[in-house]
C-alpha cells in the first residue's frame, strides 16, 4: 500500500516536470494534459488542501493565461480560493 502511494506521488511529480518542459517548448495543450494528470494524482494522494495541489492549480492558470483563456484561468484561481477557505 505504501509503495503504491509512493509511486503515485512520484507519477504526479513526473507529470508536473513534463508539463514544465512542454511549457518551455510552447506546447501548452499538452502541458495542460500533464498538469491535469498531476493534479488528479496529487488530490487523490495528498488531498485537495496540500501545497503541491495549489502549485499545480497556479501552473494550470498560468498556462491558460498564456493561451488567452482568461476566464478559464480565473476559474482555476477561484477554485484555489475555495480550497484555501477555512473549514
Amino acid at each position: 500500500m505504501l509503495q503504491r502511494l509512493l509511486w503515485l506521488v512520484l507519477a504526479g511529480s513526473v507529470h508536473s516536470s513534463i508539463a514544465k518542459l512542454l511549457v518551455s517548448m510552447a506546447r501548452y495543450s499538452e502541458a495542460l494534459q500533464h498538469y491535469q494528470a498531476s493534479l488528479d494524482i496529487k488530490i487523490a494522494t495528498v488531498g485537495p488542501h496540500h501545497d503541491s495541489v495549489e502549485r499545480v492549480i497556479l501552473n494550470i492558470s498560468d498556462v491558460l493565461v498564456v493561451q488567452g483563456k482568461h476566464e478559464e484561468a480565473q476559474k482555476q484561481v477561484q477554485h484555489l480560493a475555495f480550497l484555501r477557505r477555512p473549514k
